[in-house]
């Protein structure tokens, strides 16, 4: 069944199982990255926090430390603002529409 919400077209009746298999792989990718994280804690691993070493196109290869470290600060930046708006469609989507 779809609905209208606002301009966005909501589907409301996904299976369970659905939600039973992104529960699943969510929880085993945390699973995987779990590991490097004690290895940061033990001080077995060389690489500063939130830095998963992805980067497949090598953008910041070569690349002044300034550069890089201002790269960093501008992805942080936007990552919490995309949190925050991810949480404010969370929020408007629980509390339903407006009428």
């Amino acid at each position: 069944e779809l609905h209208v919400l606002g301009r966005v077209l909501v589907r409301l009746d996904i299976p369970h199982h659905v939600h039973a298999f992104l529960l699943i792989a969510v929880a085993f990718i945390e699973f995987c990255t779990s590991a490097a994280l004690v290895q940061v804690s033990k001080g077995e691993l060389e690489r500063e926090a939130g830095d998963f070493m992805l980067d497949p196109l090598q953008i910041l290869k070569d690349k002044p430390k300034e550069i890089v470290d201002d790269w960093k600060l501008k992805e942080l930046t936007h990552g919490r603002l995309a949190m925050m708006a991810f949480g404010g469609v969370a929020t408007q989507s629980a509390l339903g529409a407006a009428t």
